[in-house]
């Protein structure tokens, strides 16, 4: 017996509603609005504020001491390697927030205690 398939047969295919964006309504999201969609604008502020703050945490000392160093820079380059890979807006920011924070910790440590801390 042959299968035959008639010509105004259909197949009825349930649709599959997936959504990859990830909500944004957290902290950062209330800040700057539309996280995701300021994109380009926030990757570029993000990395001018930790480039300076980094460039000035080394400059104030951070090159006397390897420890300071590394402690400088792995947050950087998390901050890059986040901003490279597309990574959510909320991850590269809060990576940037963290440099920041601790280039400002370097930076008052080398200028009240001297060069190097560690």
């Amino acid at each position: 017996m042959a299968h035959v398939i008639e010509k105004n047969a259909s197949i009825s295919v349930p649709k599959v509603n997936v959504s990859h964006e990830i909500p944004s309504n957290g902290l950062w999201a209330k800040m700057f609005g539309d996280i995701e969609f300021n994109r380009v604008g926030l990757c570029a502020i993000s990395l001018l504020f930790v480039g300076i703050m980094g460039g000035t945490a080394i400059g104030l000392g951070g090159m006397d001491s390897v420890f300071e160093i590394a402690l400088l820079i792995f947050p950087t380059m998390a901050v890059l390697t986040t901003i490279i890979a597309v990574q959510p807006m909320k991850y590269i920011l809060g990576f940037a927030a963290l440099a920041v924070v601790i280039d400002i910790i370097v930076i008052v440590a080398n200028l009240i205690y001297g060069n190097p801390i560690i």
